[in-house]
Parts: structure tokens; C-alpha cells; sequence
């Protein structure tokens, strides 16, 4: 019996006592009192048949699958219960980016199975993917009838340290904190690197993999001919010679050594010699694994199971501590607030990224002129985390900046959102752009910031990216993250979508047919006469094959090449020019390198060598 029927039961009792006491001289209950026991017996009944059927409807057992949306779309999940309990979670699908929410949603299946609650903690820098995946084992469990049972918030019982120490303390786990850990390690020092986010890889990890070196023996059998002069020249210029020379020439010059240097350590590239987006010549390298993650897969390879290294994820960077003139150490937050002091023996490395995230830095630095419309919403390619961290500290430690106006958008955003997901193949022989006229109206092969200039000048500052079969099958192609391409066109994922004629596109892409026509037809003249109206240098390929695909895009802010001063041996100056004893820095962090406009397929040369020499030269800091 229920409490609500004993409580019935009870009150009936009272009410038929008080009845005998006012009517002695009848044995028989009033009315009144009879009523009101029945619709007490009434509702108890009621209940139990309502707590009968909602312990029927509980499965304890079985697979059920449910989805949530997560930061690129909905996230697919089988929940497998045994005994009432979480046994397993299988993601079967999502559009989650490689390396972040990719990574994320495994480690928060495991704390949702370790806690059996879907009330865990995020993953620090994949909140949407995180929240996505609680909300898609969530629907299952409800489709199970037994979330209800779920819901208690479960914290994993974590130990934060309070002091720490090692030779060379890495702010940053990115590209350039890695490979800087890489080549410290190597060289004996103990290292640890912060990182506040619950994974490594920055925005390395959502790169398009793309990496610039001349290569002579592979450009050779292409017919292209290239030297490190050549690329330096390219470089400067392209960068409006704003960059110091000085740090140009060590990218370019050090930009095979390091190519080969990640073949080394296992990151696997193509074999053909591409020109990427904006990279302006055709001496890109393209990754194999989907956009940077063989690079930091690679990393990760190198120093796991080291001794001499320690990564601390969910740990932000404070603020860096001087002894004297020279860096001692960094104080850091852990991940349940409190606080912990790294002592650094030998030095300091930061590596924390641009600013791209940071609203208030973006509008404060801005270049009005050449980015009229940057505001506080302007969207971008970037991590939540890339706030300028790094900047803030190593400004407050006395450094100097420089270039931190020069910003760079990229044209390959997702319209309303920013990511650089769901491309496919970004060589610039084989793509197109229009506008919603259905025309083009820039080069596709020059500057990022000519292009996304252009299209900020078209209607709702929006374009359409196309490409032909002549030189892709949308059959075995993949996109950037790895997923097959035939799927994303069925699906109409990321916005493509596909005509199997150039009519049928237009119709598609909702712009007038014979303007599309004539562009196509303009356009394939221009590769037989070899001289295009917008001046592109890159006609080889055709579009006259079907079926043809296309997809909306726009300028999302990509790249801040401002930040710390630095000299070509990654020491961090202050504004009289002098190195500040102790502190180096490497990645977007840094300025003086790319100049106004960083050239396509540069961003990771410049992590590979500027983390290598930062992390040889900290580890033989005296």
C-alpha cells in the first residue's frame, strides 16, 4: 500500500470517529463520510495503476538510439542498458569537428558510464559537442523510460596539484607548444605543457592540413620549378613586405627541414604537389588524416610514455612569473578553480594562440580601414579558447607587440557559424566562385584578403564555391574531416548541393541559369586562351563535365598576425628590443611574420619551425 492510501485510510478513520462521537445512537457512516472514502480509494487506485504501468513501460535492457544537436549538427547515439545501467555508448554519427568535439564526445561518454548520469562535466573547449552528446544519450535513456534515473549530477573525483616544477613549462599544447615539447624532450629537459582546454591540438587541429615547402624533386617531375627564394619573395610581397624579413627568410628557409622533420615523426602527407587556398603557388603539401590531426596524432606519438613529460589539460594560464629580470615560473587555474605555481628551471614557452575569439581585443586592434565591417559578432574559423591569452600575460611580463592590427579573414566559412567544415579537395584549379547572380568576381587563386574583400562587396557578402567532375568524382572523394563526400551531397550537409547539369544547379543554388552559363562558358575560353579576366594564373582545369556541386560560403576571421615581438630565435623582446631572460613564444601568438596577409599553407610551417626553435633553444636555456 502507497502512502497517499494509508494517509486516505487514516483520515477516513478520524472522520468516522468523530461521527460516532456526534451520532452515538447510528452505526452506519454519513454519507458525506462514505463519499469521500470512496474517492479517496478511487484515487489510490488510480496511482498504483498509474506506478504499475510506468514500472511496465521501463526497459532496463536493449539498444535504443536518439540524437542531440551538437556544434556541427545532430550528434546519432545507441545506448546499450543492462540491468537498468549505461553498459555502452556508440556514436554512430555526427559532424562534430576532427580533433575537438571528435575527441571530446568519447571522453564524455565515459563519465557519463563511470557517473550513470547524464549530468557530467563539458569538456573545456567542446561545450556544444559535449552538451550534444549528454542531450543524444539523454532522448535515448527517455526513449527507454528510465532517464528520470539519470539525472543526478556526477563530478569525477580529480586531484590538482598546488606546485610543480620542470626545466621548460609550455603554455599552449597547439602545434607550436607540441612540436616545441617535441624538440625539448628530445633534448632532456623535463617539460610540462598547460593546456585549458581538454585536448590538445588549438587550431591546428581544425587546419585544412595544408602545409607550404618547395620540394624540388616533386615539383620537378610537375614541371614546376621553386626554390626558397622564390618562396621568401612570395611571402614578403604577399604579406605587403609589413613582416620582418628576418623572420620571413627563417620560415622559408627552414620550411622543408621541417616537412621532413613531421614525415619523421610519422605525419603522412599526398604524394602530388597541390596549390592550396590562398596559398598562391603550387608548392602545398596536403596532410593525409583529416585537417591537422596526423600532424598532432604525430605529437602525441612522440611524447607519450616519455618520463620527462607531463601535460596538464582543464589548466588555464594566469600569469607568468619573474625573479628579477629573468621568468621563474607560471601561475596557472586548475580545473575546479584552484590554484597551482609551475616553476620553470630553465624557461617559459608561450604558445596560446591568436586573438580571433576575443570580441573586445578584435575591435580594440582592429584596422577600421581595410575591415570596415569587424564588429563584436563577427564570426570566425577559430577555437572558443583563442582569446589572446597568451598576449595579455607575456604584454604584463614586459613584452612588446607588434602588427596587432593586421587580421586576416578566410573565405571558406560556414555562413551564420564560421567553421571551415564539410570542403572538399581546396586545390584552386579545381574550384570556382560566384556570387548570387550566378557570376564571378574575383580570382580564386590570389589573397585572402582580396577575396574575402570581394565578397564582402557582393549580395549578403555571401558567395557560392563550385566544382565540376572534370577534375573530382564525388563518389570516393572525402571532405577535410574525413567523412565520404557521396554522403554529405545526399544529405545535403554544410549547405552543398548537386545538379547533375548545370541548369539543375543553377536551379539548386537558386541563382539565373544563364548568367551561371555564360560564367562557366567565359571561364573555359579563359583556360584555352590562358588569360582570365580576373587575373587568375591557375587555368588548367575546365567545368564543362557534370554532375556539378556547390556550396554557400563566407569570410569568417581566421588569422590575427599580431601578437608578441619576437627575434629568429623565438626569444620574446621587450620595447627596448632586449629579450626578456627566460620567455620564448612560437605560433599565432607571435607577430612580425606573415605581415597584412598570411599566405595560405603557412600557418602550420610557421608552428612547425618557430615551436622547434623554441623548444631547442628554452631547453638549452642556462
Amino acid at each position: 500500500m502507497n502512502n497517499k492510501k494509508r494517509i486516505s485510510l487514516a483520515l477516513a478513520l478520524l472522520l468516522g470517529l468523530s461521527s460516532l462521537t456526534a451520532c452515538q445512537k447510528s452505526d452506519e457512516k454519513p454519507a458525506e463520510e462514505k463519499k469521500q472514502e470512496e474517492k479517496a480509494d478511487e484515487a489510490d487506485k488510480k496511482e498504483d495503476s498509474k506506478e504499475e504501468e510506468k514500472k511496465e513501460g521501463e526497459k532496463t535492457e536493449g539498444k535504443f538510439e536518439a540524437t542531440g544537436p551538437g556544434y556541427g549538427g545532430d550528434i546519432k547515439v545507441a545506448v546499450d542498458l543492462k540491468d537498468g545501467k549505461i553498459e555502452n555508448i556508440e556514436i554512430l554519427e555526427n559532424l562534430e569537428s576532427a580533433g575537438v568535439g571528435k575527441v571530446a564526445m568519447p571522453i564524455v561518454a565515459e563519465r557519463i558510464k563511470k557517473g550513470q548520469s547524464v549530468n557530467v562535466d563539458t569538456v573545456t573547449g567542446a561545450t556544444a559537442s559535449s552538451k550534444g552528446l549528454m542531450l543524444a544519450v539523454t532522448n535515448a535513456l527517455k526513449d527507454a523510460n528510465i532517464a528520470d534515473k539519470f539525472k543526478e549530477e556526477y563530478k569525477e573525483d580529480r586531484e590538482y596539484p598546488s606546485e610543480l616544477d620542470a626545466d621548460v613549462v609550455i603554455l599552449g599544447g597547439g602545434g607550436a607548444g607540441l612540436a616545441a615539447a617535441v624538440e625539448a624532450v628530445e633534448k632532456g629537459s623535463s617539460v610540462i605543457v598547460v593546456e585549458k582546454n581538454g585536448y590538445v591540438g588549438g587550431n591546428t587541429i581544425l587546419s585544412g592540413g595544408i602545409y607550404n615547402a618547395p620540394d624540388p624533386e616533386k615539383q620537378k617531375a610537375q614541371g614546376i620549378e621553386d626554390s626558397n627564394e622564390l618562396f621568401f619573395k612570395q611571402t614578403f610581397e604577399a604579406g605587403d613586405k609589413a613582416a620582418n624579413p628576418e623572420l620571413v627568410k627563417t620560415l622559408t628557409d627552414n620550411a622543408y627541414d621541417g616537412l621532413e622533420w613531421l614525415k619523421k615523426l610519422g605525419t603522412e602527407f599526398e604524394d602530388k604537389i597541390i596549390q592550396g587556398a590562398g596559398s598562391l603557388y603550387p608548392r602545398t603539401h596536403q596532410a593525409v588524416k583529416p585537417n591537422g590531426t596526423g600532424l598532432i596524432e604525430a605529437y602525441e606519438e612522440n611524447l607519450k610514455d616519455k618520463e620527462n613529460y607531463k601535460l596538464l589539460t582543464e589548466t588555464t594560464a594566469k600569469k607568468i612569473l619573474m625573479d628579477g629580470d629573468k621568468v621563474s615560473g607560471v601561475v596557472c587555474e586548475n580545473h575546479d578553480g584552484s590554484e597551482v605555481k609551475i616553476k620553470a628551471n630553465k624557461a617559459v614557452i608561450i604558445s596560446t594562440g591568436g586573438f580571433a575569439k576575443n570580441a573586445e581585443m578584435v575591435v580594440e586592434y582592429k584596422d577600421a580601414e581595410k575591415w570596415p565591417n569587424l564588429d563584436e559578432n563577427t564570426i570566425s574559423t577559430n577555437l572558443d579558447s583563442i582569446r589572446g591569452d597568451g598576449i595579455t600575460m607575456g604584454k604584463e611580463a614586459g613584452a612588446d607587440l607588434v602588427d596587432m592590427g593586421l587580421m586576416q579573414f578566410l573565405y571558406l566559412g560556414i555562413p551564420k557559424k564560421g567553421q571551415i567544415t564539410g570542403l572538399v579537395d581546396l586545390g584552386a584549379e579545381k574550384t570556382l566562385f560566384v556570387n548570387k547572380e550566378g557570376k564571378r568576381f574575383v580570382r580564386e587563386d590570389g589573397r585572402r584578403d582580396v577575396i574575402c574583400k570581394a565578397i564582402f562587396d557582393q549580395k549578403d557578402g555571401e558567395m557560392w564555391l563550385i566544382h565540376s567532375s572534370d577534375a573530382l568524382d564525388f563518389d570516393t572523394e572525402k571532405t577535410i574531416e574525413g567523412k565520404d563526400f557521396k554522403t554529405v551531397l545526399e544529405n545535403g550537409e554544410f549547405g552543398w548541393v548537386k545538379g547533375d547539369t548545370l541548369e539543375e544547379l543553377a536551379e539548386k543554388m537558386n541563382v539565373p541559369y544563364e548568367n551561371l552559363k555564360e560564367t562557366i562558358d567565359q571561364y573555359n575560353k579563359a583556360v584555352d586562351d590562358k588569360k582570365d579576366e580576373f587575373g587568375r594564373e591557375n587555368l588548367t582545369i575546365k567545368f564543362e563535365k557534370g554532375p556539378f556541386v556547390g556550396v554557400p560560403r563566407v569570410p569568417s576571421l581566421h588569422h590575427t598576425m599580431g601578437g608578441l615581438r619576437i627575434d629568429k630565435d623565438c626569444h620574446v623582446l621587450n620595447k627596448d628590443g632586449n629579450a626578456i631572460k627566460g620567455l620564448y613564444a612560437a605560433g599565432e601568438v607571435t607577430g612580425g611574420i606573415h605581415g597584412a596577409n598570411r599566405v595560405g599553407g603557412n600557418a602550420i610551417v610557421d608552428t612547425v619551425v618557430f615551436g622547434r626553435i623554441a623548444g631547442q633553444n628554452a631547453a638549452d636555456e642556462k
